[in-house]
C-alpha cells in the first residue's frame, strides 16, 4: 500500500498518521498524541471509539486526559472481556479472579485465538447457551 502512495505521501499538507505495528510516523501531530492513536490502533480493546475521541479533542485543542488509555496488550495472555483489565499475563492470577479451586482439579476449556479477534468484542463472546 506504501508503495502505491509513495508520491503521493509527501505532498500530503494535512496532518495524517501511518501505522503499521512497530511504531507510527505522523506529520502534524505531537509525539504523544500520535503514540496513542496508535496503541489504541495496535492494542485496543475498543479501539475505535476512544481513537476517534482522542482524534477530536486534538484537532479541537482539547485535552485528552480525560479519554480512557488504551489497553495494552501484551503478546501472549489470558483474555477475558469481563475481566477487570481484560488480560491476564499468567494462569495463576486468572483462576484466581474466577475463585477456581485447583485442588478440586475442574474441567478447563480454553481456545487459542490471535490478538485480532479479543480486540473487537463480540457479542457472541457474552452469550450463553
Amino acid at each position: 500500500m506504501r508503495a502505491k502512495l509513495a508520491k503521493a505521501l509527501p505532498g500530503l499538507k494535512v496532518p495524517h498518521l501511518w501505522m503499521h505495528e512497530t511504531k507510527p510516523e505522523a506529520k502534524g501531530f505531537p509525539k504523544p498524541v500520535a503514540e496513542r492513536l496508535h496503541a489504541y490502533y495496535i492494542n485496543g480493546a475498543d479501539p475505535t471509539e476512544n481513537f476517534f475521541r482522542t482524534l477530536a479533542a486534538h484537532r479541537q485543542g482539547k485535552s485528552i486526559d480525560g479519554i480512557p488509555a488504551p489497553v495494552i496488550f501484551p503478546k501472549a495472555a489470558i483474555y477475558h472481556p469481563q475481566a477487570p483489565n481484560l488480560v491476564f499475563t499468567n494462569t495463576a492470577d486468572y483462576l484466581k479472579w474466577k475463585n477456581v479451586d485447583l485442588a478440586s482439579k475442574p474441567p478447563v476449556i480454553a481456545i487459542a485465538l490471535h490478538a485480532d479477534l479479543c480486540r473487537f468484542r463480540t457479542d457472541g463472546v457474552h452469550r450463553r447457551p
